[in-house]
């Protein structure tokens, strides 16, 4: 964590100013845009940065080749409407994005889909269709905080919130190997 979250700049309090980074303004969204820390993803391909955000319906994307101008809004990155609660992996040795992710409808899985980066076009091809998995929570529910990441072999590890224990959500962890 490196913010205090005091103001447009992202420095812990109490660090020397040499240890502070670069903030740069994107759209607002929707009020749900950044409703939790997963919410709003960026990621840079070399080239552009990417911002993953929920805008009310869907979670979209806009590119920007210098943090200051944004791009419109992408269309839907899943197939499946109403996904969010969004987690991004990109992966730049194969150039490709990952997302995971959640709707407000009950149920035991989560949402998954990948997409080809092309920095030079600004573009990211999604797969036709979402992979649900299933199982990834030990209870129906909405709104499963998600996490991905893929490691050196190339396995995708995955948590999501599997149940509310004491008012407090618990995760499972799980590996998913991505066909290629």
């Amino acid at each position: 964590e490196t913010t205090d979250w005091s103001g447009t700049r992202d420095q812990a309090t109490g660090q020397p100013i040499s240890q502070a980074m670069r903030t740069w303004t994107v759209q607002s969204g929707s009020g749900v845009s950044t409703e939790s820390s997963n919410q709003r993803k960026v990621f840079h391909d070399g080239t552009n940065l990417w911002s993953f955000y929920f805008d009310a319906t869907n979670t979209v994307c806009e590119y920007s080749e210098d943090g200051t101008s944004w791009s419109d809004p992408s269309d839907a990155v899943f197939a499946t409407t109403g996904v969010r609660k969004v987690s991004v992996w990109y992966d730049p040795v194969d150039g490709v994005a990952y997302a995971i992710g959640d709707t407000s409808t009950s149920s035991q899985y989560i949402y998954i889909q990948s997409g080809s980066v092309d920095p030079d076009a600004q573009t990211i091809s999604w797969a036709v269709s979402d992979v649900t998995l299933s199982g990834s929570s030990g209870s129906n529910m909405a709104n499963k905080n998600s996490f991905i990441s893929k490691d050196e072999n190339g396995y995708l590890w995955i948590m999501a919130t599997s149940m509310i224990v004491n008012g407090k959500p618990t995760y499972e962890l799980v590996t998913y190997q991505r066909n290629s």
